[in-house]
């Protein structure tokens, strides 16, 4: 059997309104069939922006960059 490496890449999004829009989030990589490969969140209460690492394949990056930005809760898109 042989398996593949796949070059992945990670993007940070950060976004207000955390649980709603992780649902959101999660909701269009579904939609889209995303290649997640890592999925972390983390929400400071105080700053009310949630931050989202994901970690997918080169040939979704540019798509869940241009679809994430779209999503109106999003500050930042790294």
């Amino acid at each position: 059997m042989v398996f593949k490496i796949l070059k992945t890449k990670k993007v940070t999004i950060k976004a207000r309104n955390g649980f709603d829009f992780v649902v959101r989030l999660l909701m269009m990589f579904r939609k889209r069939r995303f290649d997640v490969q890592d999925l972390k969140v983390n929400y400071k209460k105080d700053d009310e922006v949630c931050s989202v690492v994901v970690q997918v394949g080169e040939k979704d990056l540019e798509q869940l960059v241009k679809q994430s930005e779209k999503l109106i809760d999003v500050v930042e898109v790294t």
